[in-house]
């Protein structure tokens, strides 16, 4: 999960509000989403500390859409702003799942965030 967490950084420093001040809607959308990819990447982590875990776990959504803002004002493409979308799936089975899919699934899922958010064009996995 430390690999994880580095990947999350990154993410966080490519979209960190504090960038979009400028941009009310895009600081607001990118904090929401960075909220909901925690609490995704936190599910995880705790499904690799307590699999088995008899207390009641948190609800989690069958579906994350997430919505961040980038800047490409380095870019050539014209645009400041670049919307970067991700819908993303927990793993089948949902609490029930192995651990070891929850953490595929977390890396998986910021590893593609990562990529879009690099500009790399890529689907929403099924």
């Amino acid at each position: 999960m430390s690999r994880l967490r580095t990947a999350l950084h990154s993410v966080w420093r490519r979209v960190h509000p504090d960038l979009f001040q400028r941009h009310p809607a895009a600081q607001a959308a990118n904090q929401r989403s960075m909220q909901e990819l925690t609490s995704f990447l936190d599910a995880a982590s705790q499904q690799q500390s307590e699999p088995a875990s008899s207390s009641a776990p948190a609800e989690i959504p069958a579906l994350f859409n997430l919505t961040f803002f980038v800047d490409d004002a380095d870019k050539s493409s014209g645009d400041q702003l670049r919307q970067v979308r991700l819908l993303w799936r927990p793993p089948a089975g949902g609490r029930s799942a192995h651990s070891a899919q929850w953490e595929r699934s977390a890396e998986d899922c910021v590893r593609t965030l990562l990529a879009r958010l690099d500009g790399a064009d890529a689907i929403d996995p099924p």
